[in-house]
């Protein structure tokens, strides 16, 4: 059995060895724990049973532990410039004395775990995954993208962009391979982002890889794509009409697959 209060707080545990003052250790542990809450209302939304909804939290409570080192060792969230923290994390939970056992005994869910976790982050998922497998890499892939989405209706720009912010993402462009991959209901690729324009374009992108019906629902009614793109306010007219094709797409979208899941 998963005893998911006890493995919440053996996290808070593994977590005192970092600095509680770090504001981005802060947003990493609320956005954890917001994901927890995401990954189980999608898990309960399948019909999943008790444990397999608790398996879906305590993926969603591990699936950043490497983030943590990753700030604290390299100041940054940004994997290209330090290091993927979705394949470090696994790495701690799997090879680094076997972490994973402050969370869970047994040793039935290993797999499941350690390959959502290490695959959370990834473009695509793999393929070979078996059905509990891929399930599972959907859940926390979906949970992760909302609560990113969640949270770009008002993180503060500055502190994405470092200090020069607002500035620095109203005043650039959408380079023409990111709004070509959009226009045609393509995630982005990271390394095809040039520009802060590219950066928030990705964000929406978001939407073109979730999974399940309670998914889509959860983007339309809390209005998260309206609500993003309300904040920009972009100087160049190129960019300010792309911008509202990119909601206009959005949101047609997100209706579409609705409707497609509800039949």
């Amino acid at each position: 059995m998963i005893n998911i209060e006890q493995a919440k707080s053996e996290f808070k545990k593994y977590l005192q060895q970092f600095q509680a003052s770090d504001s981005h250790i802060q947003l990493k542990i609320d956005h954890t724990f917001r994901v927890i809450a995401v990954s189980k209302t999608i898990a309960e939304s399948l019909g999943l049973s008790e444990e397999e909804v608790n398996l879906a939290q305590l993926i969603a409570l591990l699936h950043d532990i490497g983030r943590f080192k990753q700030i604290s060792q390299f100041q940054t969230c940004i994997d290209e410039k330090s290091m993927d923290h979705a394949e470090y994390g696994a790495d701690i939970l799997f090879q680094d004395k076997k972490k994973i056992r402050l969370f869970i005994d047994s040793h039935e869910y290993d797999t499941i775990i350690e390959k959502a976790v290490r695959n959370h982050s990834k473009f695509s998922l793999p393929k070979g995954l078996t059905k509990k497998e891929d399930q599972q890499a959907k859940i926390i892939r979906d949970a992760d993208k909302l609560d990113n989405l969640y949270l770009k209706q008002f993180q503060n720009i500055d502190d994405i962009f470092k200090g020069s912010g607002q500035k620095e993402l109203f005043t650039s462009q959408i380079t023409p391979k990111v709004y070509e991959d959009f226009c045609q209901e393509k995630c982005i690729m990271v390394t095809d982002r040039k520009t802060p324009a590219d950066f928030w374009v990705c964000i929406l992108a978001f939407i073109f890889d979730l999974n399940f019906a309670i998914s889509y629902q959860m983007v339309k009614e809390n209005n998260y794509i309206n609500h993003i793109i309300d904040r920009l306010t972009f100087k160049h007219k190129q960019t300010a009409e792309q911008i509202e094709e990119i909601r206009k797409i959005a949101n047609d979208y997100l209706e579409r697959k609705i409707k497609e899941v509800s039949r």
